[in-house]
């Protein structure tokens, strides 16, 4: 999972000489298509998925790319290093990508310069009637600035010997704002008046194309001042600065042919401010003939609230509806390994704000992917533990020395950050919804008094989709919580699934039949389960009855106090009457499959064969389903070699 950043590019290639990104190879190369991509029409390409799922990654990947280029201006900007308003945020790209780049040059942003020079005059009046003196007011400022480079000039000749400093400040009467401006017009020219000339004539040109008839561009500064400094009409200033933001990039790649598009990578951008800015992104784009040259990457901490985003793509725990003219069919939210350009791009409105928007879902890691950075012999253990949640896969790998060592790798295991932004009330409930198999089930047994749970939840992306599509907990973030439910002790265990128990029965849904026998399993009680196992087989084929014993049968258990699986196995046998014949069977393949079936209950695998074993006599004691039997024996012995 380590990156290495120590590489450079000209052309090619961009992510040639990077480490791949497990499991994320699909969307690495949507981006270096994206990259190049000329004339068409780029996604908002936002990253979304629980805690840990590697979304800053993609994004640190990425920008280790483009920091060694020579052709592709970049910035990276983490919405929750401070609290940026959305006009904060759009300068600060601005300022990150004002940089040059051999083979590219340098990005003027003389549009969005201007907006910051409007936006900082403290005095216009909101009258009407005193438009005309507002006008001569920012003409002033435009003229001071010229002045001020003047100053400047008479200084020092060099960028570095202007602003850097609060004392040259204070002495040219220059303020923190204006010091990115006065270096602007360094940069573009020390000694010619020619260079500021244009700076204006070219930004109050774009600005008066935007006015209304017969007014210039300083009319627009006046407009966009007055609303940047009224709470209200804020939303319009800032809409004007991302359109600003937007012309400067575009203007840089009229001039000649770039080999790279511009990158904009932002982190945490459900936060307000990059959630609005990327809406204005969106909004300015659907009402644009063109898009502009800039691939946007955003990385969301949480479920982002973005124009249309909902009502277009359907989260992997949301269930498929058909569609209808007022509300369309929602198309599921494709993942890193799924996600193309050409699946985006097709059958979509562009003047819709929505259509811009292309999640991804940063899916769990395969086995294989594991087994790229896990020693091999701990692969299957830690794909059972973790489910391939990419962060704890590296977290929990290193503990692992020796197979004997894996029963305690939850033990002092820090899982606080996974429940970022979740007052302590509401994590001790969500400890006890863990013993739920699904929302549904914790919210009717356990009470949704807490209802921040559910809302927690889905916007910390903490959830999948479970048997019949039901919402509930991620595996790896469940398996966390039960073992903090454990930790409270036997009682408060077997209450929280005792009350579960008693309502599953309640409901008397076929549907949650089979919840009644998971969670008296849960407690420990074998007998029920393995009479209604018996029974059940009078009724179903061999195929359903293994589907229904292997639902009963990944229950939890309190399988972490015992020495050893073999031990907690000898200990379920003893509970069995002295019988034989089939429910002597059943109870044994019930007790083996339990303890298995929790990597911390048999983290050695070592009542594979014993499963195996039990099937195989399975074929024997029931009437029917022999030959599926000795299949499913048959499976488990491969999984052994």
């Amino acid at each position: 999972m380590i990156v290495n950043y120590d590489h450079s590019f000209t052309g090619g290639n961009p992510m040639a000489a990077t480490l791949p990104l497990l499991g994320r190879s699909k969307l690495i190369s949507l981006f270096e298509e994206l990259l190049r991509t000329k004339d068409q029409d780029l996604p908002l390409t936002v990253l979304i998925g629980p805690p840990g799922s590697g979304k800053s990654w993609v994004l640190q990947y990425i920008e280790g790319a483009c920091r060694g280029s020579a052709a592709i201006p970049y910035a990276l900007v983490d919405c929750a290093e401070r609290n940026y308003t959305p006009w904060q945020l759009v300068c600060r790209l601005a300022e990150e990508l004002s940089g040059s780049w051999p083979e590219f040059g340098a990005i003027r942003f003389r549009r969005v310069w201007l907006a910051q020079v409007a936006a900082s005059i403290h005095d216009l009046s909101d009258d009407p009637a005193d438009t005309t003196r507002n006008c001569a007011r920012v003409r002033d400022e435009l003229r001071r600035l010229v002045r001020v480079r003047e100053r400047v000039g008479a200084v020092a000749r060099t960028l570095e010997d202007v602003g850097l400093t609060l004392d040259a400040r204070q002495a040219l009467d220059i303020s923190s704002a204006e010091v990115r401006l006065v270096g602007q017009l360094l940069q573009s020219a020390v000694s010619s008046r020619y260079a500021v000339d244009a700076l204006f004539r070219t930004g109050l040109s774009w600005y008066g194309a935007r006015g209304k008839r017969n007014e210039d561009g300083v009319h627009e500064l006046v407009r966009l001042n007055l609303s940047f400094h009224d709470a209200a009409r804020r939303r319009e200033a800032e809409r004007t600065l991302v359109a600003a933001f937007l012309a400067d990039i575009e203007a840089a790649y009229t001039r000649r042919n770039r080999p790279f598009n511009c990158v904009v990578l932002l982190d945490n951008c459900h936060r307000e401010a990059g959630s609005t800015v990327l809406d204005l992104v969106a909004q300015a784009r659907a009402t644009s003939e063109t898009c502009e040259p800039v691939v946007v990457v955003a990385a969301a901490g949480a479920l982002p609230e973005l124009t249309g985003l909902r009502t277009r793509w359907r989260l992997p725990w949301e269930p498929e509806r058909a569609g209808s003219a007022q509300e369309p069919t929602r198309r599921e939210v494709p993942t890193a390994r799924s996600v193309t350009h050409g699946a985006w791009s097709g059958a979509r409105d562009r003047e819709a704000t929505g259509s811009w928007w292309l999640p991804v879902w940063l899916c769990d890691l395969t086995s294989t992917e594991i087994g790229e950075s896990v020693p091999a012999e701990h692969v299957r253990f830690v794909d059972d533990l973790t489910h391939g949640h990419p962060w704890s896969v590296q977290e929990l790998a290193p503990t692992l020395t020796e197979p004997r060592s894996r029963r305690a790798v939850l033990d002092g295991f820090r899982y606080e950050h996974l429940l970022a932004g979740l007052p302590d009330r509401s994590r001790e409930k969500l400890i006890l919804w863990s013993a739920a198999r699904d929302l549904d089930a914790a919210q009717g047994a356990l009470g949704a008094r807490h209802s921040d749970l559910p809302d927690w939840l889905e916007k910390s992306l903490w959830l999948t989709a479970g048997p019949r599509r039901l919402p509930r907990l991620h595996p790896w973030l469940r398996r966390v919580l039960l073992w903090q439910l454990a930790g409270m002790g036997k009682n408060q265990w077997n209450d929280v699934h005792g009350t579960l128990e008693t309502w599953a029965r309640a409901v008397g849904n076929r549907k949650k039949t089979n919840d009644i026998w998971y969670h008296s399993l849960a407690r420990g009680e074998l007998g029920p389960v393995v009479d209604y196992l018996i029974d059940l087989q009078l009724d179903a084929d061999a195929e359903s009855w293994i589907d229904e014993f292997d639902e009963i049968t990944e229950a939890p258990g309190l399988h972490r106090y015992a020495e050893s699986a073999d031990a907690r196995y000898d200990e379920l046998l003893s509970l069995c009457p002295n019988e034989t014949g089939p429910r002597r069977v059943v109870w044994s393949l019930v007790a083996a499959r339990w303890i298995w079936r929790d990597p911390l209950g048999d983290p050695e695998f070592t009542l594979t064969g014993a499963i195996a074993h039990e099937f195989d006599l399975l074929a024997d004691v029931f009437q029917t389903g022999r030959n599926r039997f000795h299949r499913e024996a048959e499976a488990y012995r491969k999984k052994t070699s």
